[in-house]
């Protein structure tokens, strides 16, 4: 029996044909549509996946594909990790075949798992070659020590340090505001927190 995989190829391929305009859509194959791609030496492994709530639609001879991931992933390095981007490609040089996610607060231990969930839309020609649907990838993870980790195609550095830098500010000065005015006067500080940061300069 046919995959479902090579099934919605073959009805993409049919209704691809010249005046034709109807559309087909199928569940994606999880064991041969889509690949979390992760070197040996990543940090992150993966515990689990489920796709299936995935689609695919063929529409004027491409693939659409409607991506709904949720995965478990778990910290396989040596330090706690503070955010992750994960690149999601069918075809990287294909208008509309490459996206992208970031975690930015995650905060995982050593051996610990975190869930992600990946929601996005990718196109991909029909005739495309052989292998998986989709590949996820690991473009970034920055860890508490802001060391970085990542080919960083998509120049997922400069945004997960920023958000870092951010967090660990507005850590600092809440910590401020409860230790000067204790739980009673947190509250209201709250509400307008910028007020009493000093301006850069």
């Amino acid at each position: 029996m046919a995959s479902n995989f090579h099934r919605a190829l073959l009805l993409a391929a049919i209704l691809a044909a010249p005046g034709s305009v109807l559309t087909a859509e199928d569940r994606l194959d999880p064991a041969n549509s889509i690949k979390f791609d992760l070197r040996d030496d990543a940090p992150v492994r993966v515990v689990s996946s489920d796709s299936t709530e995935s689609r695919v639609s063929s529409r004027a001879g491409a693939l659409m594909i409607d991506l709904h991931v949720v995965a478990k992933l778990k910290n396989s390095g040596n330090d706690y990790i503070r955010s992750v981007t994960l690149l999601i490609s069918t075809q990287e040089a294909t208008p509309g075949g490459r996206n992208s996610i970031s975690f930015p607060v995650i905060n995982a231990a050593p051996g610990e798992t975190f869930p992600v969930r990946i929601d996005g839309r990718l196109m991909r020609p029909v005739q495309a070659g052989s292998g998986p649907l989709v590949r996820v990838t690991v473009d970034g993870v920055l860890f508490r020590n802001y060391e970085f980790y990542g080919p960083d195609k998509l120049n997922s550095h400069r945004r997960m340090l920023a958000w870092a830098l951010q967090a660990d500010r507005d850590r600092k000065y809440f910590k401020q505001v409860l230790q000067s005015h204790g739980v009673a006067g947190r509250a209201p500080r709250l509400a307008h927190p910028v007020a009493d940061v000093p301006s850069a300069g």
